[in-house]
């Protein structure tokens, strides 16, 4: 059988990549894909066009008779994606437009976490500098400041004093430095406590949880710098208690589902909640994402012990249970992902430079690299984003795990490379 995934990031190759092992499968498309996964012999491109209109994409798709397909990135998903594949008769995982807005705005996504229950940050919303900077004058800090719209994980701000927010609030208000994304902003409460990723996969009934696990959002060590779309990963997180996963499910996924499917939207996907623990113990979700995250998905894949193509299959046809029901579809190992990123990421990331890679690298098992900004020139790999790939690694301990991915990172260079040193400890 033949599946595609649409995407071109690490989250993409991941995905891509763990389909690709069962044996039910042939061929795994990627739409656009990059030049560094396609080094996978069982990966291959949807095609060399770049396609101008969902149209022409779908009758691509449907060229190719492939099974079901399998959304990687946001941008996807607001554009209604999904909802062009079900008009055509053809099976998607993901949230349509509708649904993703739940990611989309995360104004929207506020109003509707008050309205049903779900614990989360206390904000304030505004499309006008004037009001925000007059609201940021009187606020007690620190305080997170938020664009609105999709901003590739580069739209949130810890402002620790109002001189550092009112430069932040000209960007995004007056200057549009992300453009409409920044439009309108959230300012909201810090909370304080320890930050873990809590990802589903559901068809607004039946709803399989992934191990938890925590990413790395700052770009440099010891968080410090500017936010980015996530340097680093590791799972699963010790700091949680027995019963942790059924009261997330009960508290915060099934009233997501139920208010969802209450407005005429029922949700089918990947469900994506970053959530805090503060030191009382209590929750709130910080935000919603309507997809596997990165690099959380390459951690996830990694870890998985079943065959992810079965799981997805009875996901879209409504018979998932035979598919997961077994006690080891996860491997009880410790993983770690790092993540290599272009000098000058996030804001101005260089591009072009060739990406040299030991031979050896390739022969280490239960390490493996899942290529992002990545593109061919002169038969080279060389970057061509903000974050150009990461070594995910598995092992009996965390240690290990952490070991073997930075060892493997260590024979990968490239031009103005840089990466965090402490993810996992």
């Amino acid at each position: 059988m033949n599946v595609l995934v649409l995407g071109s990031g690490g989250r993409e190759h991941a995905i891509a990549w763990k389909l690709a092992q069962s044996p039910e499968v042939k061929k795994v498309y990627v739409y656009p894909g990059n030049s560094g996964m396609f080094i996978d012999s069982k990966l291959e491109p949807l095609s060399r066009k770049v396609f101008t209109s969902q149209v022409a994409l779908i009758n691509e798709v449907k060229s190719k008779e492939i099974e079901f397909s399998i959304v990687g990135p946001e941008q996807y998903l607001v554009e209604g994606v999904v909802d062009s594949f079900l008009s055509n008769g053809l099976k998607i995982i993901g949230p349509t437009k509708k649904a993703a807005n739940l990611e989309g705005s995360k104004a929207d996504a506020k109003t509707f976490m008050l309205k049903n229950k779900i614990p989360t940050a206390g904000c304030k919303v505004f499309s006008s500098f004037e009001k925000a900077n007059l609201y940021a004058k009187q606020l007690k800090f620190p305080a997170v400041i938020k664009a609105d719209g999709l901003a590739a994980g580069k739209g949130v701000f810890i402002a620790d004093s109002y001189i550092a927010a009112k430069p932040i609030l000209e960007d995004l208000l007056l200057k549009k430095k992300i453009g409409n994304s920044g439009s309108k902003i959230l300012i909201e409460d810090f909370i304080v406590g320890r930050e873990l990723s809590f990802i589903v996969l559901t068809n607004g009934k039946f709803t399989l949880p992934f191990p938890c696990s925590q990413d790395y959002k700052r770009l440099l060590s010891g968080d410090n710098g500017p936010n980015t779309g996530g340097m680093g990963a590791y799972s699963p997180v010790d700091f949680i208690e027995e019963n942790f996963v059924s009261h997330v499910i009960e508290t915060i996924i099934d009233p997501v589902l139920r208010g969802l499917e209450a407005e005429g939207n029922p949700y089918f996907g990947f469900l994506y909640a970053g959530l805090m623990i503060e030191p009382n113990g209590e929750l709130k979700v910080l935000e919603f994402n309507c997809r596997l995250g990165d690099p959380e998905a390459q951690v996830l894949m990694m870890k998985m012990k079943g065959d992810f193509f079965s799981l997805c299959r009875g996901l879209v046809n409504n018979d998932v249970l035979q598919a997961i029901n077994h006690e080891d579809f996860w491997y009880p190992d410790k993983v770690t992902t790092v993540v290599a990123a272009s000098k000058g990421y996030p804001l101005k990331p260089e591009q072009g430079n060739r990406i040299l890679i030991d031979d050896s690298f390739f022969d280490e098992k239960d390490t493996k690299i899942f290529f992002s900004g990545v593109s061919e020139k002169e038969d080279s790999l060389v970057t061509s984003g903000g974050r150009v790939l990461s070594v995910t690694s598995m092992a009996k301990t965390m240690k290990l795990a952490r070991a073997s991915a930075y060892n493997g990172l260590g024979r990968i260079s490239f031009d103005g490379m840089q990466f965090r040193k402490d993810i996992a400890l």
